[in-house]
């Protein structure tokens, strides 16, 4: 009886049939070895990532209470100091500016008593506040009313208007008449206090393209805070002393008012 004879299978064939069983081989073990805790307890295995993301989840709730308290527990410290500066203006016989960047208002304080009231439009503040912030030493730098040094504006601080006597009844009849307006110019001031502090009062209101001290003034304001200062502190071989910045906008009449009502070392207190 003839012999079968079988056709053998090509050589490329074989190696990679070869290579294909050597490769899956492993792959198909591991996977046995890997479920067969599952198939022995299907119950406890699964449990333990449900508790790792139930623990998971309790540790950021915790962090986002601790966060929010320790928020509370800043904005409360940050009150108690603003609130006993305001106690103790009431003590004593002072002109304050107190300035609410938190309720957006500033008001003027006469022993205490709140006389007049504005709502800031818009404020800035300097990044100096936001580093004293970071290094902790934000409350020690607002824990006591600040002092006026220095004051300068484009409006005048006691105005006047020079007017000719008239010679009689007829002449003074029709100087009554006439019912002179007020000039009316851009409101820009600037408040130097100690420690450092630069508060910057504009107006709200667009000024008038005429008004050329007000446009001169804000230019001025940016230069001296950028360079002017910082160089003179240098000529004087000093170092120069970092401004703490805060500009804010209020109505006209509000700011123009609290300008000529503020005397010379006049307190001001800074809620940020």
């Amino acid at each position: 009886m003839d012999s079968l004879n079988f056709p053998k299978p090509d050589k490329p064939k074989r190696r990679i049939v070869h290579a294909a069983t050597s490769f899956l081989a492993p792959v198909f073990l591991s996977l046995i070895w890997i479920n067969l805790p599952l198939l022995k307890n299907p119950v406890i295995l699964p449990d333990k990532p449900v508790v790792a993301a139930k623990a998971l989840s309790a540790q950021i709730e915790n962090e986002k209470e601790t966060a929010q308290a320790a928020g509370e527990w800043l904005s409360l410290r940050d009150e108690r100091i603003f609130l006993e500066n305001i106690h103790s203006l009431a003590k004593s016989d002072s002109f304050a500016l107190v300035i609410n960047l938190d309720d957006s208002v500033v008001a003027l304080h006469i022993r205490g008593v709140n006389v007049l009231e504005s709502k800031i439009s818009s404020f800035r503040t300097s990044k100096g506040l936001t580093h004293l912030q970071k290094a902790g030493a934000l409350p020690l730098w607002l824990s006591q009313p600040f002092r006026l040094t220095d004051a300068c504006a484009t409006v005048q601080k006691s105005p006047y208007k020079v007017i000719q006597a008239p010679k009689d009844s007829v002449e003074a009849r029709k100087l009554k008449s006439k019912n002179p307006v007020p000039e009316q110019r851009g409101v820009y001031c600037r408040y130097e206090f100690s420690r450092h502090l630069r508060l910057d009062v504009y107006q709200a209101e667009k000024p008038s393209p005429t008004d050329w001290r007000a446009a001169f003034f804000r230019i001025f304001n940016y230069i001296d805070n950028a360079y002017f200062s910082s160089c003179v502190d240098v000529l004087k071989l000093r170092w120069p002393a970092h401004r703490l910045h805060i500009s804010l906008e209020i109505p006209y009449s509000d700011a123009q008012a609290i300008y000529r009502a503020l005397p010379e070392n006049a307190l001001a207190v800074v809620r940020l």
